[in-house]
């Protein structure tokens, strides 16, 4: 399967000290950007992987996303 992009959304809560810039090519990603949402409800964290890489692949993709969350958490 090919992505074309991936958007993480979390409640701001889970990254209370915030989450360093991933690299986004080590994802498989040529871009990434990273937004707060403040709402009256919850507020929220979004993180978008853009533009991939052509070796880029689901996979891969989770195999790097573990590694990350796991360092902080």
């Amino acid at each position: 399967m090919s992505m074309t992009s991936v958007t993480i959304t979390v409640p701001s809560h889970f990254v209370p000290g915030g989450l360093p810039t991933p690299d986004c090519k080590q994802f498989g990603f040529n871009g990434f950007e990273r937004s707060f949402i403040r709402s009256a409800k919850d507020n929220t964290v979004t993180f978008a992987f853009f533009a991939p890489t052509t070796n880029c692949n689901e996979e891969h993709f989770d195999e790097e996303l573990e590694k990350y969350f796991w360092v902080f958490l």
